[in-house]
Parts: structure tokens; C-alpha cells; sequence
């Protein structure tokens, strides 16, 4: 049997384990508030005090990681990796750290891959990195060489959202969209589908005759695009 003093000794650990618990998730979330503020040594001292590097943001599920490569935060990111960061963790919409750094950041990119990154992971709307890299490339963020990187690796050039507005849009037809002709030529000439359609029955040549854009609707037919 144990003893009064035992039992004593169970509770008050108990007690201060239950009162620690909370503190810790407390400390936690405020590790995701000093790197939105840049705050970056009371983030590395929290992280060096036992925080959760792991910590998700109640609201969106972000980890303190996913934040650091939205940011291109990339020596802060760096502690957060080198302090065992869950590099494929994923936030409420799926998104993860990769996906997020594949449309901002070629070097948070290749550190993230080179770390063991999965790749393959796919948000909630069905795309993964290889989508946010064309919008990388879109917005002129990160070079075409971070998608030619997924696609080597064995990504799905003519993967697509499966949901919402842009159910079935393939990186082509955003590319199309939006007067990226180096874009769409790269990626029909890493084999994508110039004639799929959307969800919607649109194509890219579609979306580009309705942006009343000559130049890539020219570029499409001489790549077999057909109306």
C-alpha cells in the first residue's frame, strides 16, 4: 500500500502537471505571435524553454513553420527545423510548410525537400506544391526551376483542384489565364494536356480566347491546342 507521503507526493504532481499544461499552450501560441512580429529571439528563447514547435493556431491550424516560409522567414525557419518542426504537419485547409514555401521561397523550398518534405501531400482542394510553385511563378515569387524540381520527382503536371470555382483548373489553364506563355510552354512540353477541361467545360485555349489574349491563343493551336 502507499504510503500518505506517496500519495501526497501523486497529487501535488499531478497538480502541478495539470497547471503546467496549460502555461505550456499559452507559451506555445505566443510562438506563433513573435514570428508574425519578427520577434525572433523571444521565439528561439520559448522554443529553447519547452514550447511546442508544433504549436497550430487555433483559428487557421498554421504551425510556427508554415508562418516562417509564408514569410520567407528563412533563418527562422531554419531554428524551427533544427529544433524538430513536423515538416509535413498540415493546417486546416492542408496546406503544408512545402506547399506554402514552393510560392514564396526557392531556398525554403530546397531546404524543406533536402530535410525530407513530402511533396505528394495534397491540401483539402485536391493540389499540392506543384500548384502553389506555378502561382509562385505566376506572381514571379520563385523560378520556373522549383517546378521542374516536383515534376522530375514525379508530380502530376496536369493535377487540379477538385472543388470550388476552380474545380478541374490544371496549372495550364492558370497559366493561360493570366498571359504566361514561357509557363504554358514549359508545361506542355513536360507533357501536359493542352486540351483537358475544367469542371466548368472551359480549356486553356478557352481562357485565353476570353481574355481576348492573341498571343497565347496562337501558342496553344501551335501546340495542339483545338476549339
Amino acid at each position: 500500500m502507499k504510503t500518505k507521503i506517496q500519495i501526497i507526493n501523486i497529487l501535488i504532481s499531478f497538480f502541478l502537471l495539470t497547471f503546467h499544461l496549460p502555461l505550456m499552450a499559452q507559451e506555445s501560441a505566443k510562438l506563433i505571435e513573435y514570428i508574425m512580429y519578427q520577434e525572433f529571439n523571444k521565439a528561439k528563447e520559448l522554443i529553447n524553454n519547452g514550447a511546442d514547435v508544433n504549436y497550430q493556431d487555433d483559428t487557421s491550424g498554421s504551425t510556427a513553420l508554415m508562418l516562417a516560409c509564408q514569410y520567407n522567414f528563412v533563418e527562422m525557419a531554419t531554428f524551427l527545423i533544427e529544433h524538430e518542426a513536423d515538416l509535413n504537419l498540415q493546417s486546416k485547409n492542408g496546406q503544408t510548410a512545402l506547399m506554402v514555401s514552393a510560392a514564396v521561397s526557392e531556398d525554403l523550398f530546397n531546404l524543406l525537400l533536402s530535410k525530407g518534405a513530402d511533396f505528394k501531400i495534397k491540401a483539402t482542394d485536391g493540389t499540392s506544391a506543384l500548384t502553389q510553385a506555378c502561382i509562385g511563378v505566376l506572381r514571379e515569387r520563385v523560378p520556373l526551376t522549383i517546378v521542374q524540381t516536383l515534376l522530375d520527382k514525379g508530380a502530376d503536371v496536369d493535377e487540379a483542384a477538385n472543388s470550388g470555382r476552380t474545380d478541374g483548373y490544371t496549372c495550364l489553364m492558370m497559366a493561360a489565364r493570366n498571359n504566361q506563355p514561357e509557363l504554358a510552354k514549359f508545361l506542355i512540353s513536360n507533357g501536359a494536356d493542352v486540351n483537358k477541361k475544367a469542371k466548368d467545360g472551359k480549356s486553356a485555349l478557352s481562357l485565353a480566347q476570353e481574355e481576348n489574349d492573341t498571343e497565347m491563343t496562337k501558342l496553344l493551336k501551335s501546340l495542339g491546342a483545338k476549339e
